[in-house]
């Protein structure tokens, strides 16, 4: 990957990431649209969340190495 390309996958990174980070899953009251146990549906969007921002925070650490080398 030539320097523009590593630039522009690391602005795209960053701006996924703070769209993960910015989405706090609020159900209001503990009732979902199928009668489900939002708790539950909560805990799992907001992991699946933070698994992704993980990821995409460790493919921009490298992206960072390889601009700085």
């Amino acid at each position: 990957m030539d320097r523009a390309e590593l630039e522009k996958e690391k602005e795209d990174l960053v701006k996924q990431i703070s769209e993960l980070e910015g989405k706090v899953v609020d159900y209001g009251d503990d009732h979902d649209v199928d009668g489900g146990d939002t708790e539950s549906h909560e805990s799992e969007s907001l992991a699946t969340n933070q698994g992704i921002v993980k990821v995409f925070r460790d493919r921009l650490d490298e992206i960072e190495r390889e601009l700085n080398q």
